[in-house]
């Protein structure tokens, strides 16, 4: 089983989607970006360093969502997803190909990677709390269909 760390990116009332690569494990398809644990880190030294190395970024990690294991068929991961927010408007992509800030009606627009869907999945209800929207009556959004 191989540890992951991703961050659920906010700002603006938006969440942080990439996408990978055409050369990577998982070409074209949309993620939440961060990386594998290395050993002796913790998953949080894990996220800051892989969020400034993929993104250039410095992120204030303010939460954390259940955890998914995924088996992939070659690989199996357990993802650890942290809730952040970013004070910087510029996003310097360095392993990605695109990125795109995403509002709660389209968090299920992209063409996720599997292990990252089955987690949005699994946390819709916190993560829409996240985007500080709700319908008239209070209710929060729901996932389009």
């Amino acid at each position: 089983m191989i540890d992951v760390c991703c961050a659920l990116i906010f700002r603006d009332g938006c969440l942080l989607a990439v996408q990978r690569g055409k050369h990577s494990d998982h070409p074209d398809q949309w993620e939440l970006p961060g990386g594998k644990i290395e050993p002796g880190e913790t998953a949080l030294a894990c996220i800051r360093r892989e969020i400034e190395e993929e993104l250039d970024l410095e992120i204030v990690p303010h939460g954390f969502l259940f955890p998914v294991q995924h088996d992939y068929g070659i690989k199996q991961i357990q993802l650890f997803p942290f809730v952040a927010e970013i004070d910087s408007d510029e996003l310097n992509l360095q392993e990605h190909q695109n990125a795109r800030w995403l509002k709660a009606e389209e968090l299920f627009k992209p063409h996720w990677q599997e292990a990252d869907l089955e987690l949005l999945r699994l946390n819709e209800k916190s993560i829409l709390n996240c985007f500080g929207e709700n319908d008239d009556n209070g209710r929060e959004n729901q996932r389009p269909t």
